[in-house]
């Protein structure tokens, strides 16, 4: 019986020890991680943070992604490094004889051209963001808006685009919540 109560001692303190191990305190992968950024006339209750390399920010808990990019509805925002690629947009433009006609009669000839993204209103501004100057716009465009931000001294930027103002007052508020990881 002595060696019985011996034995359960030594399995007992062998399999279940007082402190978890390291792979049980980290959090599974999919379990998100709460916002700790604050943003001034922001509630951020219920956001997550997202890891990129060297930096973090929040997206609201029904935002959704993976890799370089984070989506909800139709709006999403992409992040990178260095500067951003430039965003171009697909236009088709009737023509007859050279000329723009309001109308495509029969016979017209129908060109597509790309061009950089521009016209609307556009918006930029700079704010200090996670201890770092940063250039933010907003460019409100006919169909949606393109947002974003970038910061030089980081060599980082984020790039949204949106449906509506409210999406894209959202996708500020996002880029607001970077923060740097310490050197």
């Amino acid at each position: 019986m002595r060696y019985l109560s011996l034995g359960c001692a030594v399995l007992l303190s062998a399999c279940g020890g007082t402190a978890p191990s390291r792979a049980a305190q980290a959090p599974a992968p999919s379990e998100a991680t709460a916002c700790t950024a604050v943003v001034p006339h922001a509630d951020l209750t219920g956001w997550r943070s997202v890891q990129a390399k060297g930096f973090t920010f929040c997206v609201p808990s029904n935002w959704s992604g993976s890799g370089r990019r984070q989506q909800h509805g139709e709006a999403s925002i992409t992040w990178g490094t260095g500067q951003p690629p430039a965003r171009t947009a697909t236009r088709v433009v009737q023509m007859h004889g050279g000329d723009l006609l309001p109308s495509a009669p029969t016979g017209s000839v129908v060109h597509s051209s790309s061009e950089s993204i521009g016209g609307g209103d556009v918006h930029s501004f700079s704010e200090s963001i996670g201890g770092a100057a940063a250039s933010l716009y907003e460019n409100d465009l006919v169909q949606g808006f393109i947002t974003g931000a970038t910061w030089r001294s980081k060599s980082i930027y984020l790039q949204g685009e949106a449906r509506d103002r409210g999406t894209a007052e959202i996708e500020l508020t996002i880029y607001r919540t970077v923060r740097f990881a310490a050197p």
